[in-house]
């Protein structure tokens, strides 16, 4: 995603942990974390307010809690559930323009 921030902003959703050399260049006002967006679920609508009008959308698997999907390379509890993705996901798609591959 270094390079994704090199070409357009960046917004991430869902992101659960980092490495710490990420912490050091990460931008906290454009990074939803799991466990912020767990206790306030009005963090999607800003992560979707700071969207420009057109986006790429890509999803990393190891967003979900692995209770869900436990083969991803890097299992960690604690991420947002299938359906609490696929409304945002709705959110996004039904307010933006995404491209399609």
């Amino acid at each position: 995603m270094a390079r994704v921030k090199e070409m357009a902003p960046l917004v991430q959703v869902g992101i659960r942990s980092m490495a710490a050399e990420e912490l050091e260049i990460v931008n906290y006002g454009r990074v939803f974390f799991a466990h912020d967006l767990y206790y306030d679920k009005s963090l999607y609508s800003k992560a979707l307010d700071l969207l420009l009008d057109n986006v790429y959308i890509t999803i990393d698997l190891d967003v979900f809690d692995p209770s869900l999907i436990p083969s991803t390379g890097t299992p960690e509890p604690g991420g947002p559930a299938y359906f609490e993705i696929m409304h945002f996901l709705r959110k996004v798609v039904s307010r933006k323009k995404c491209c399609r591959i």
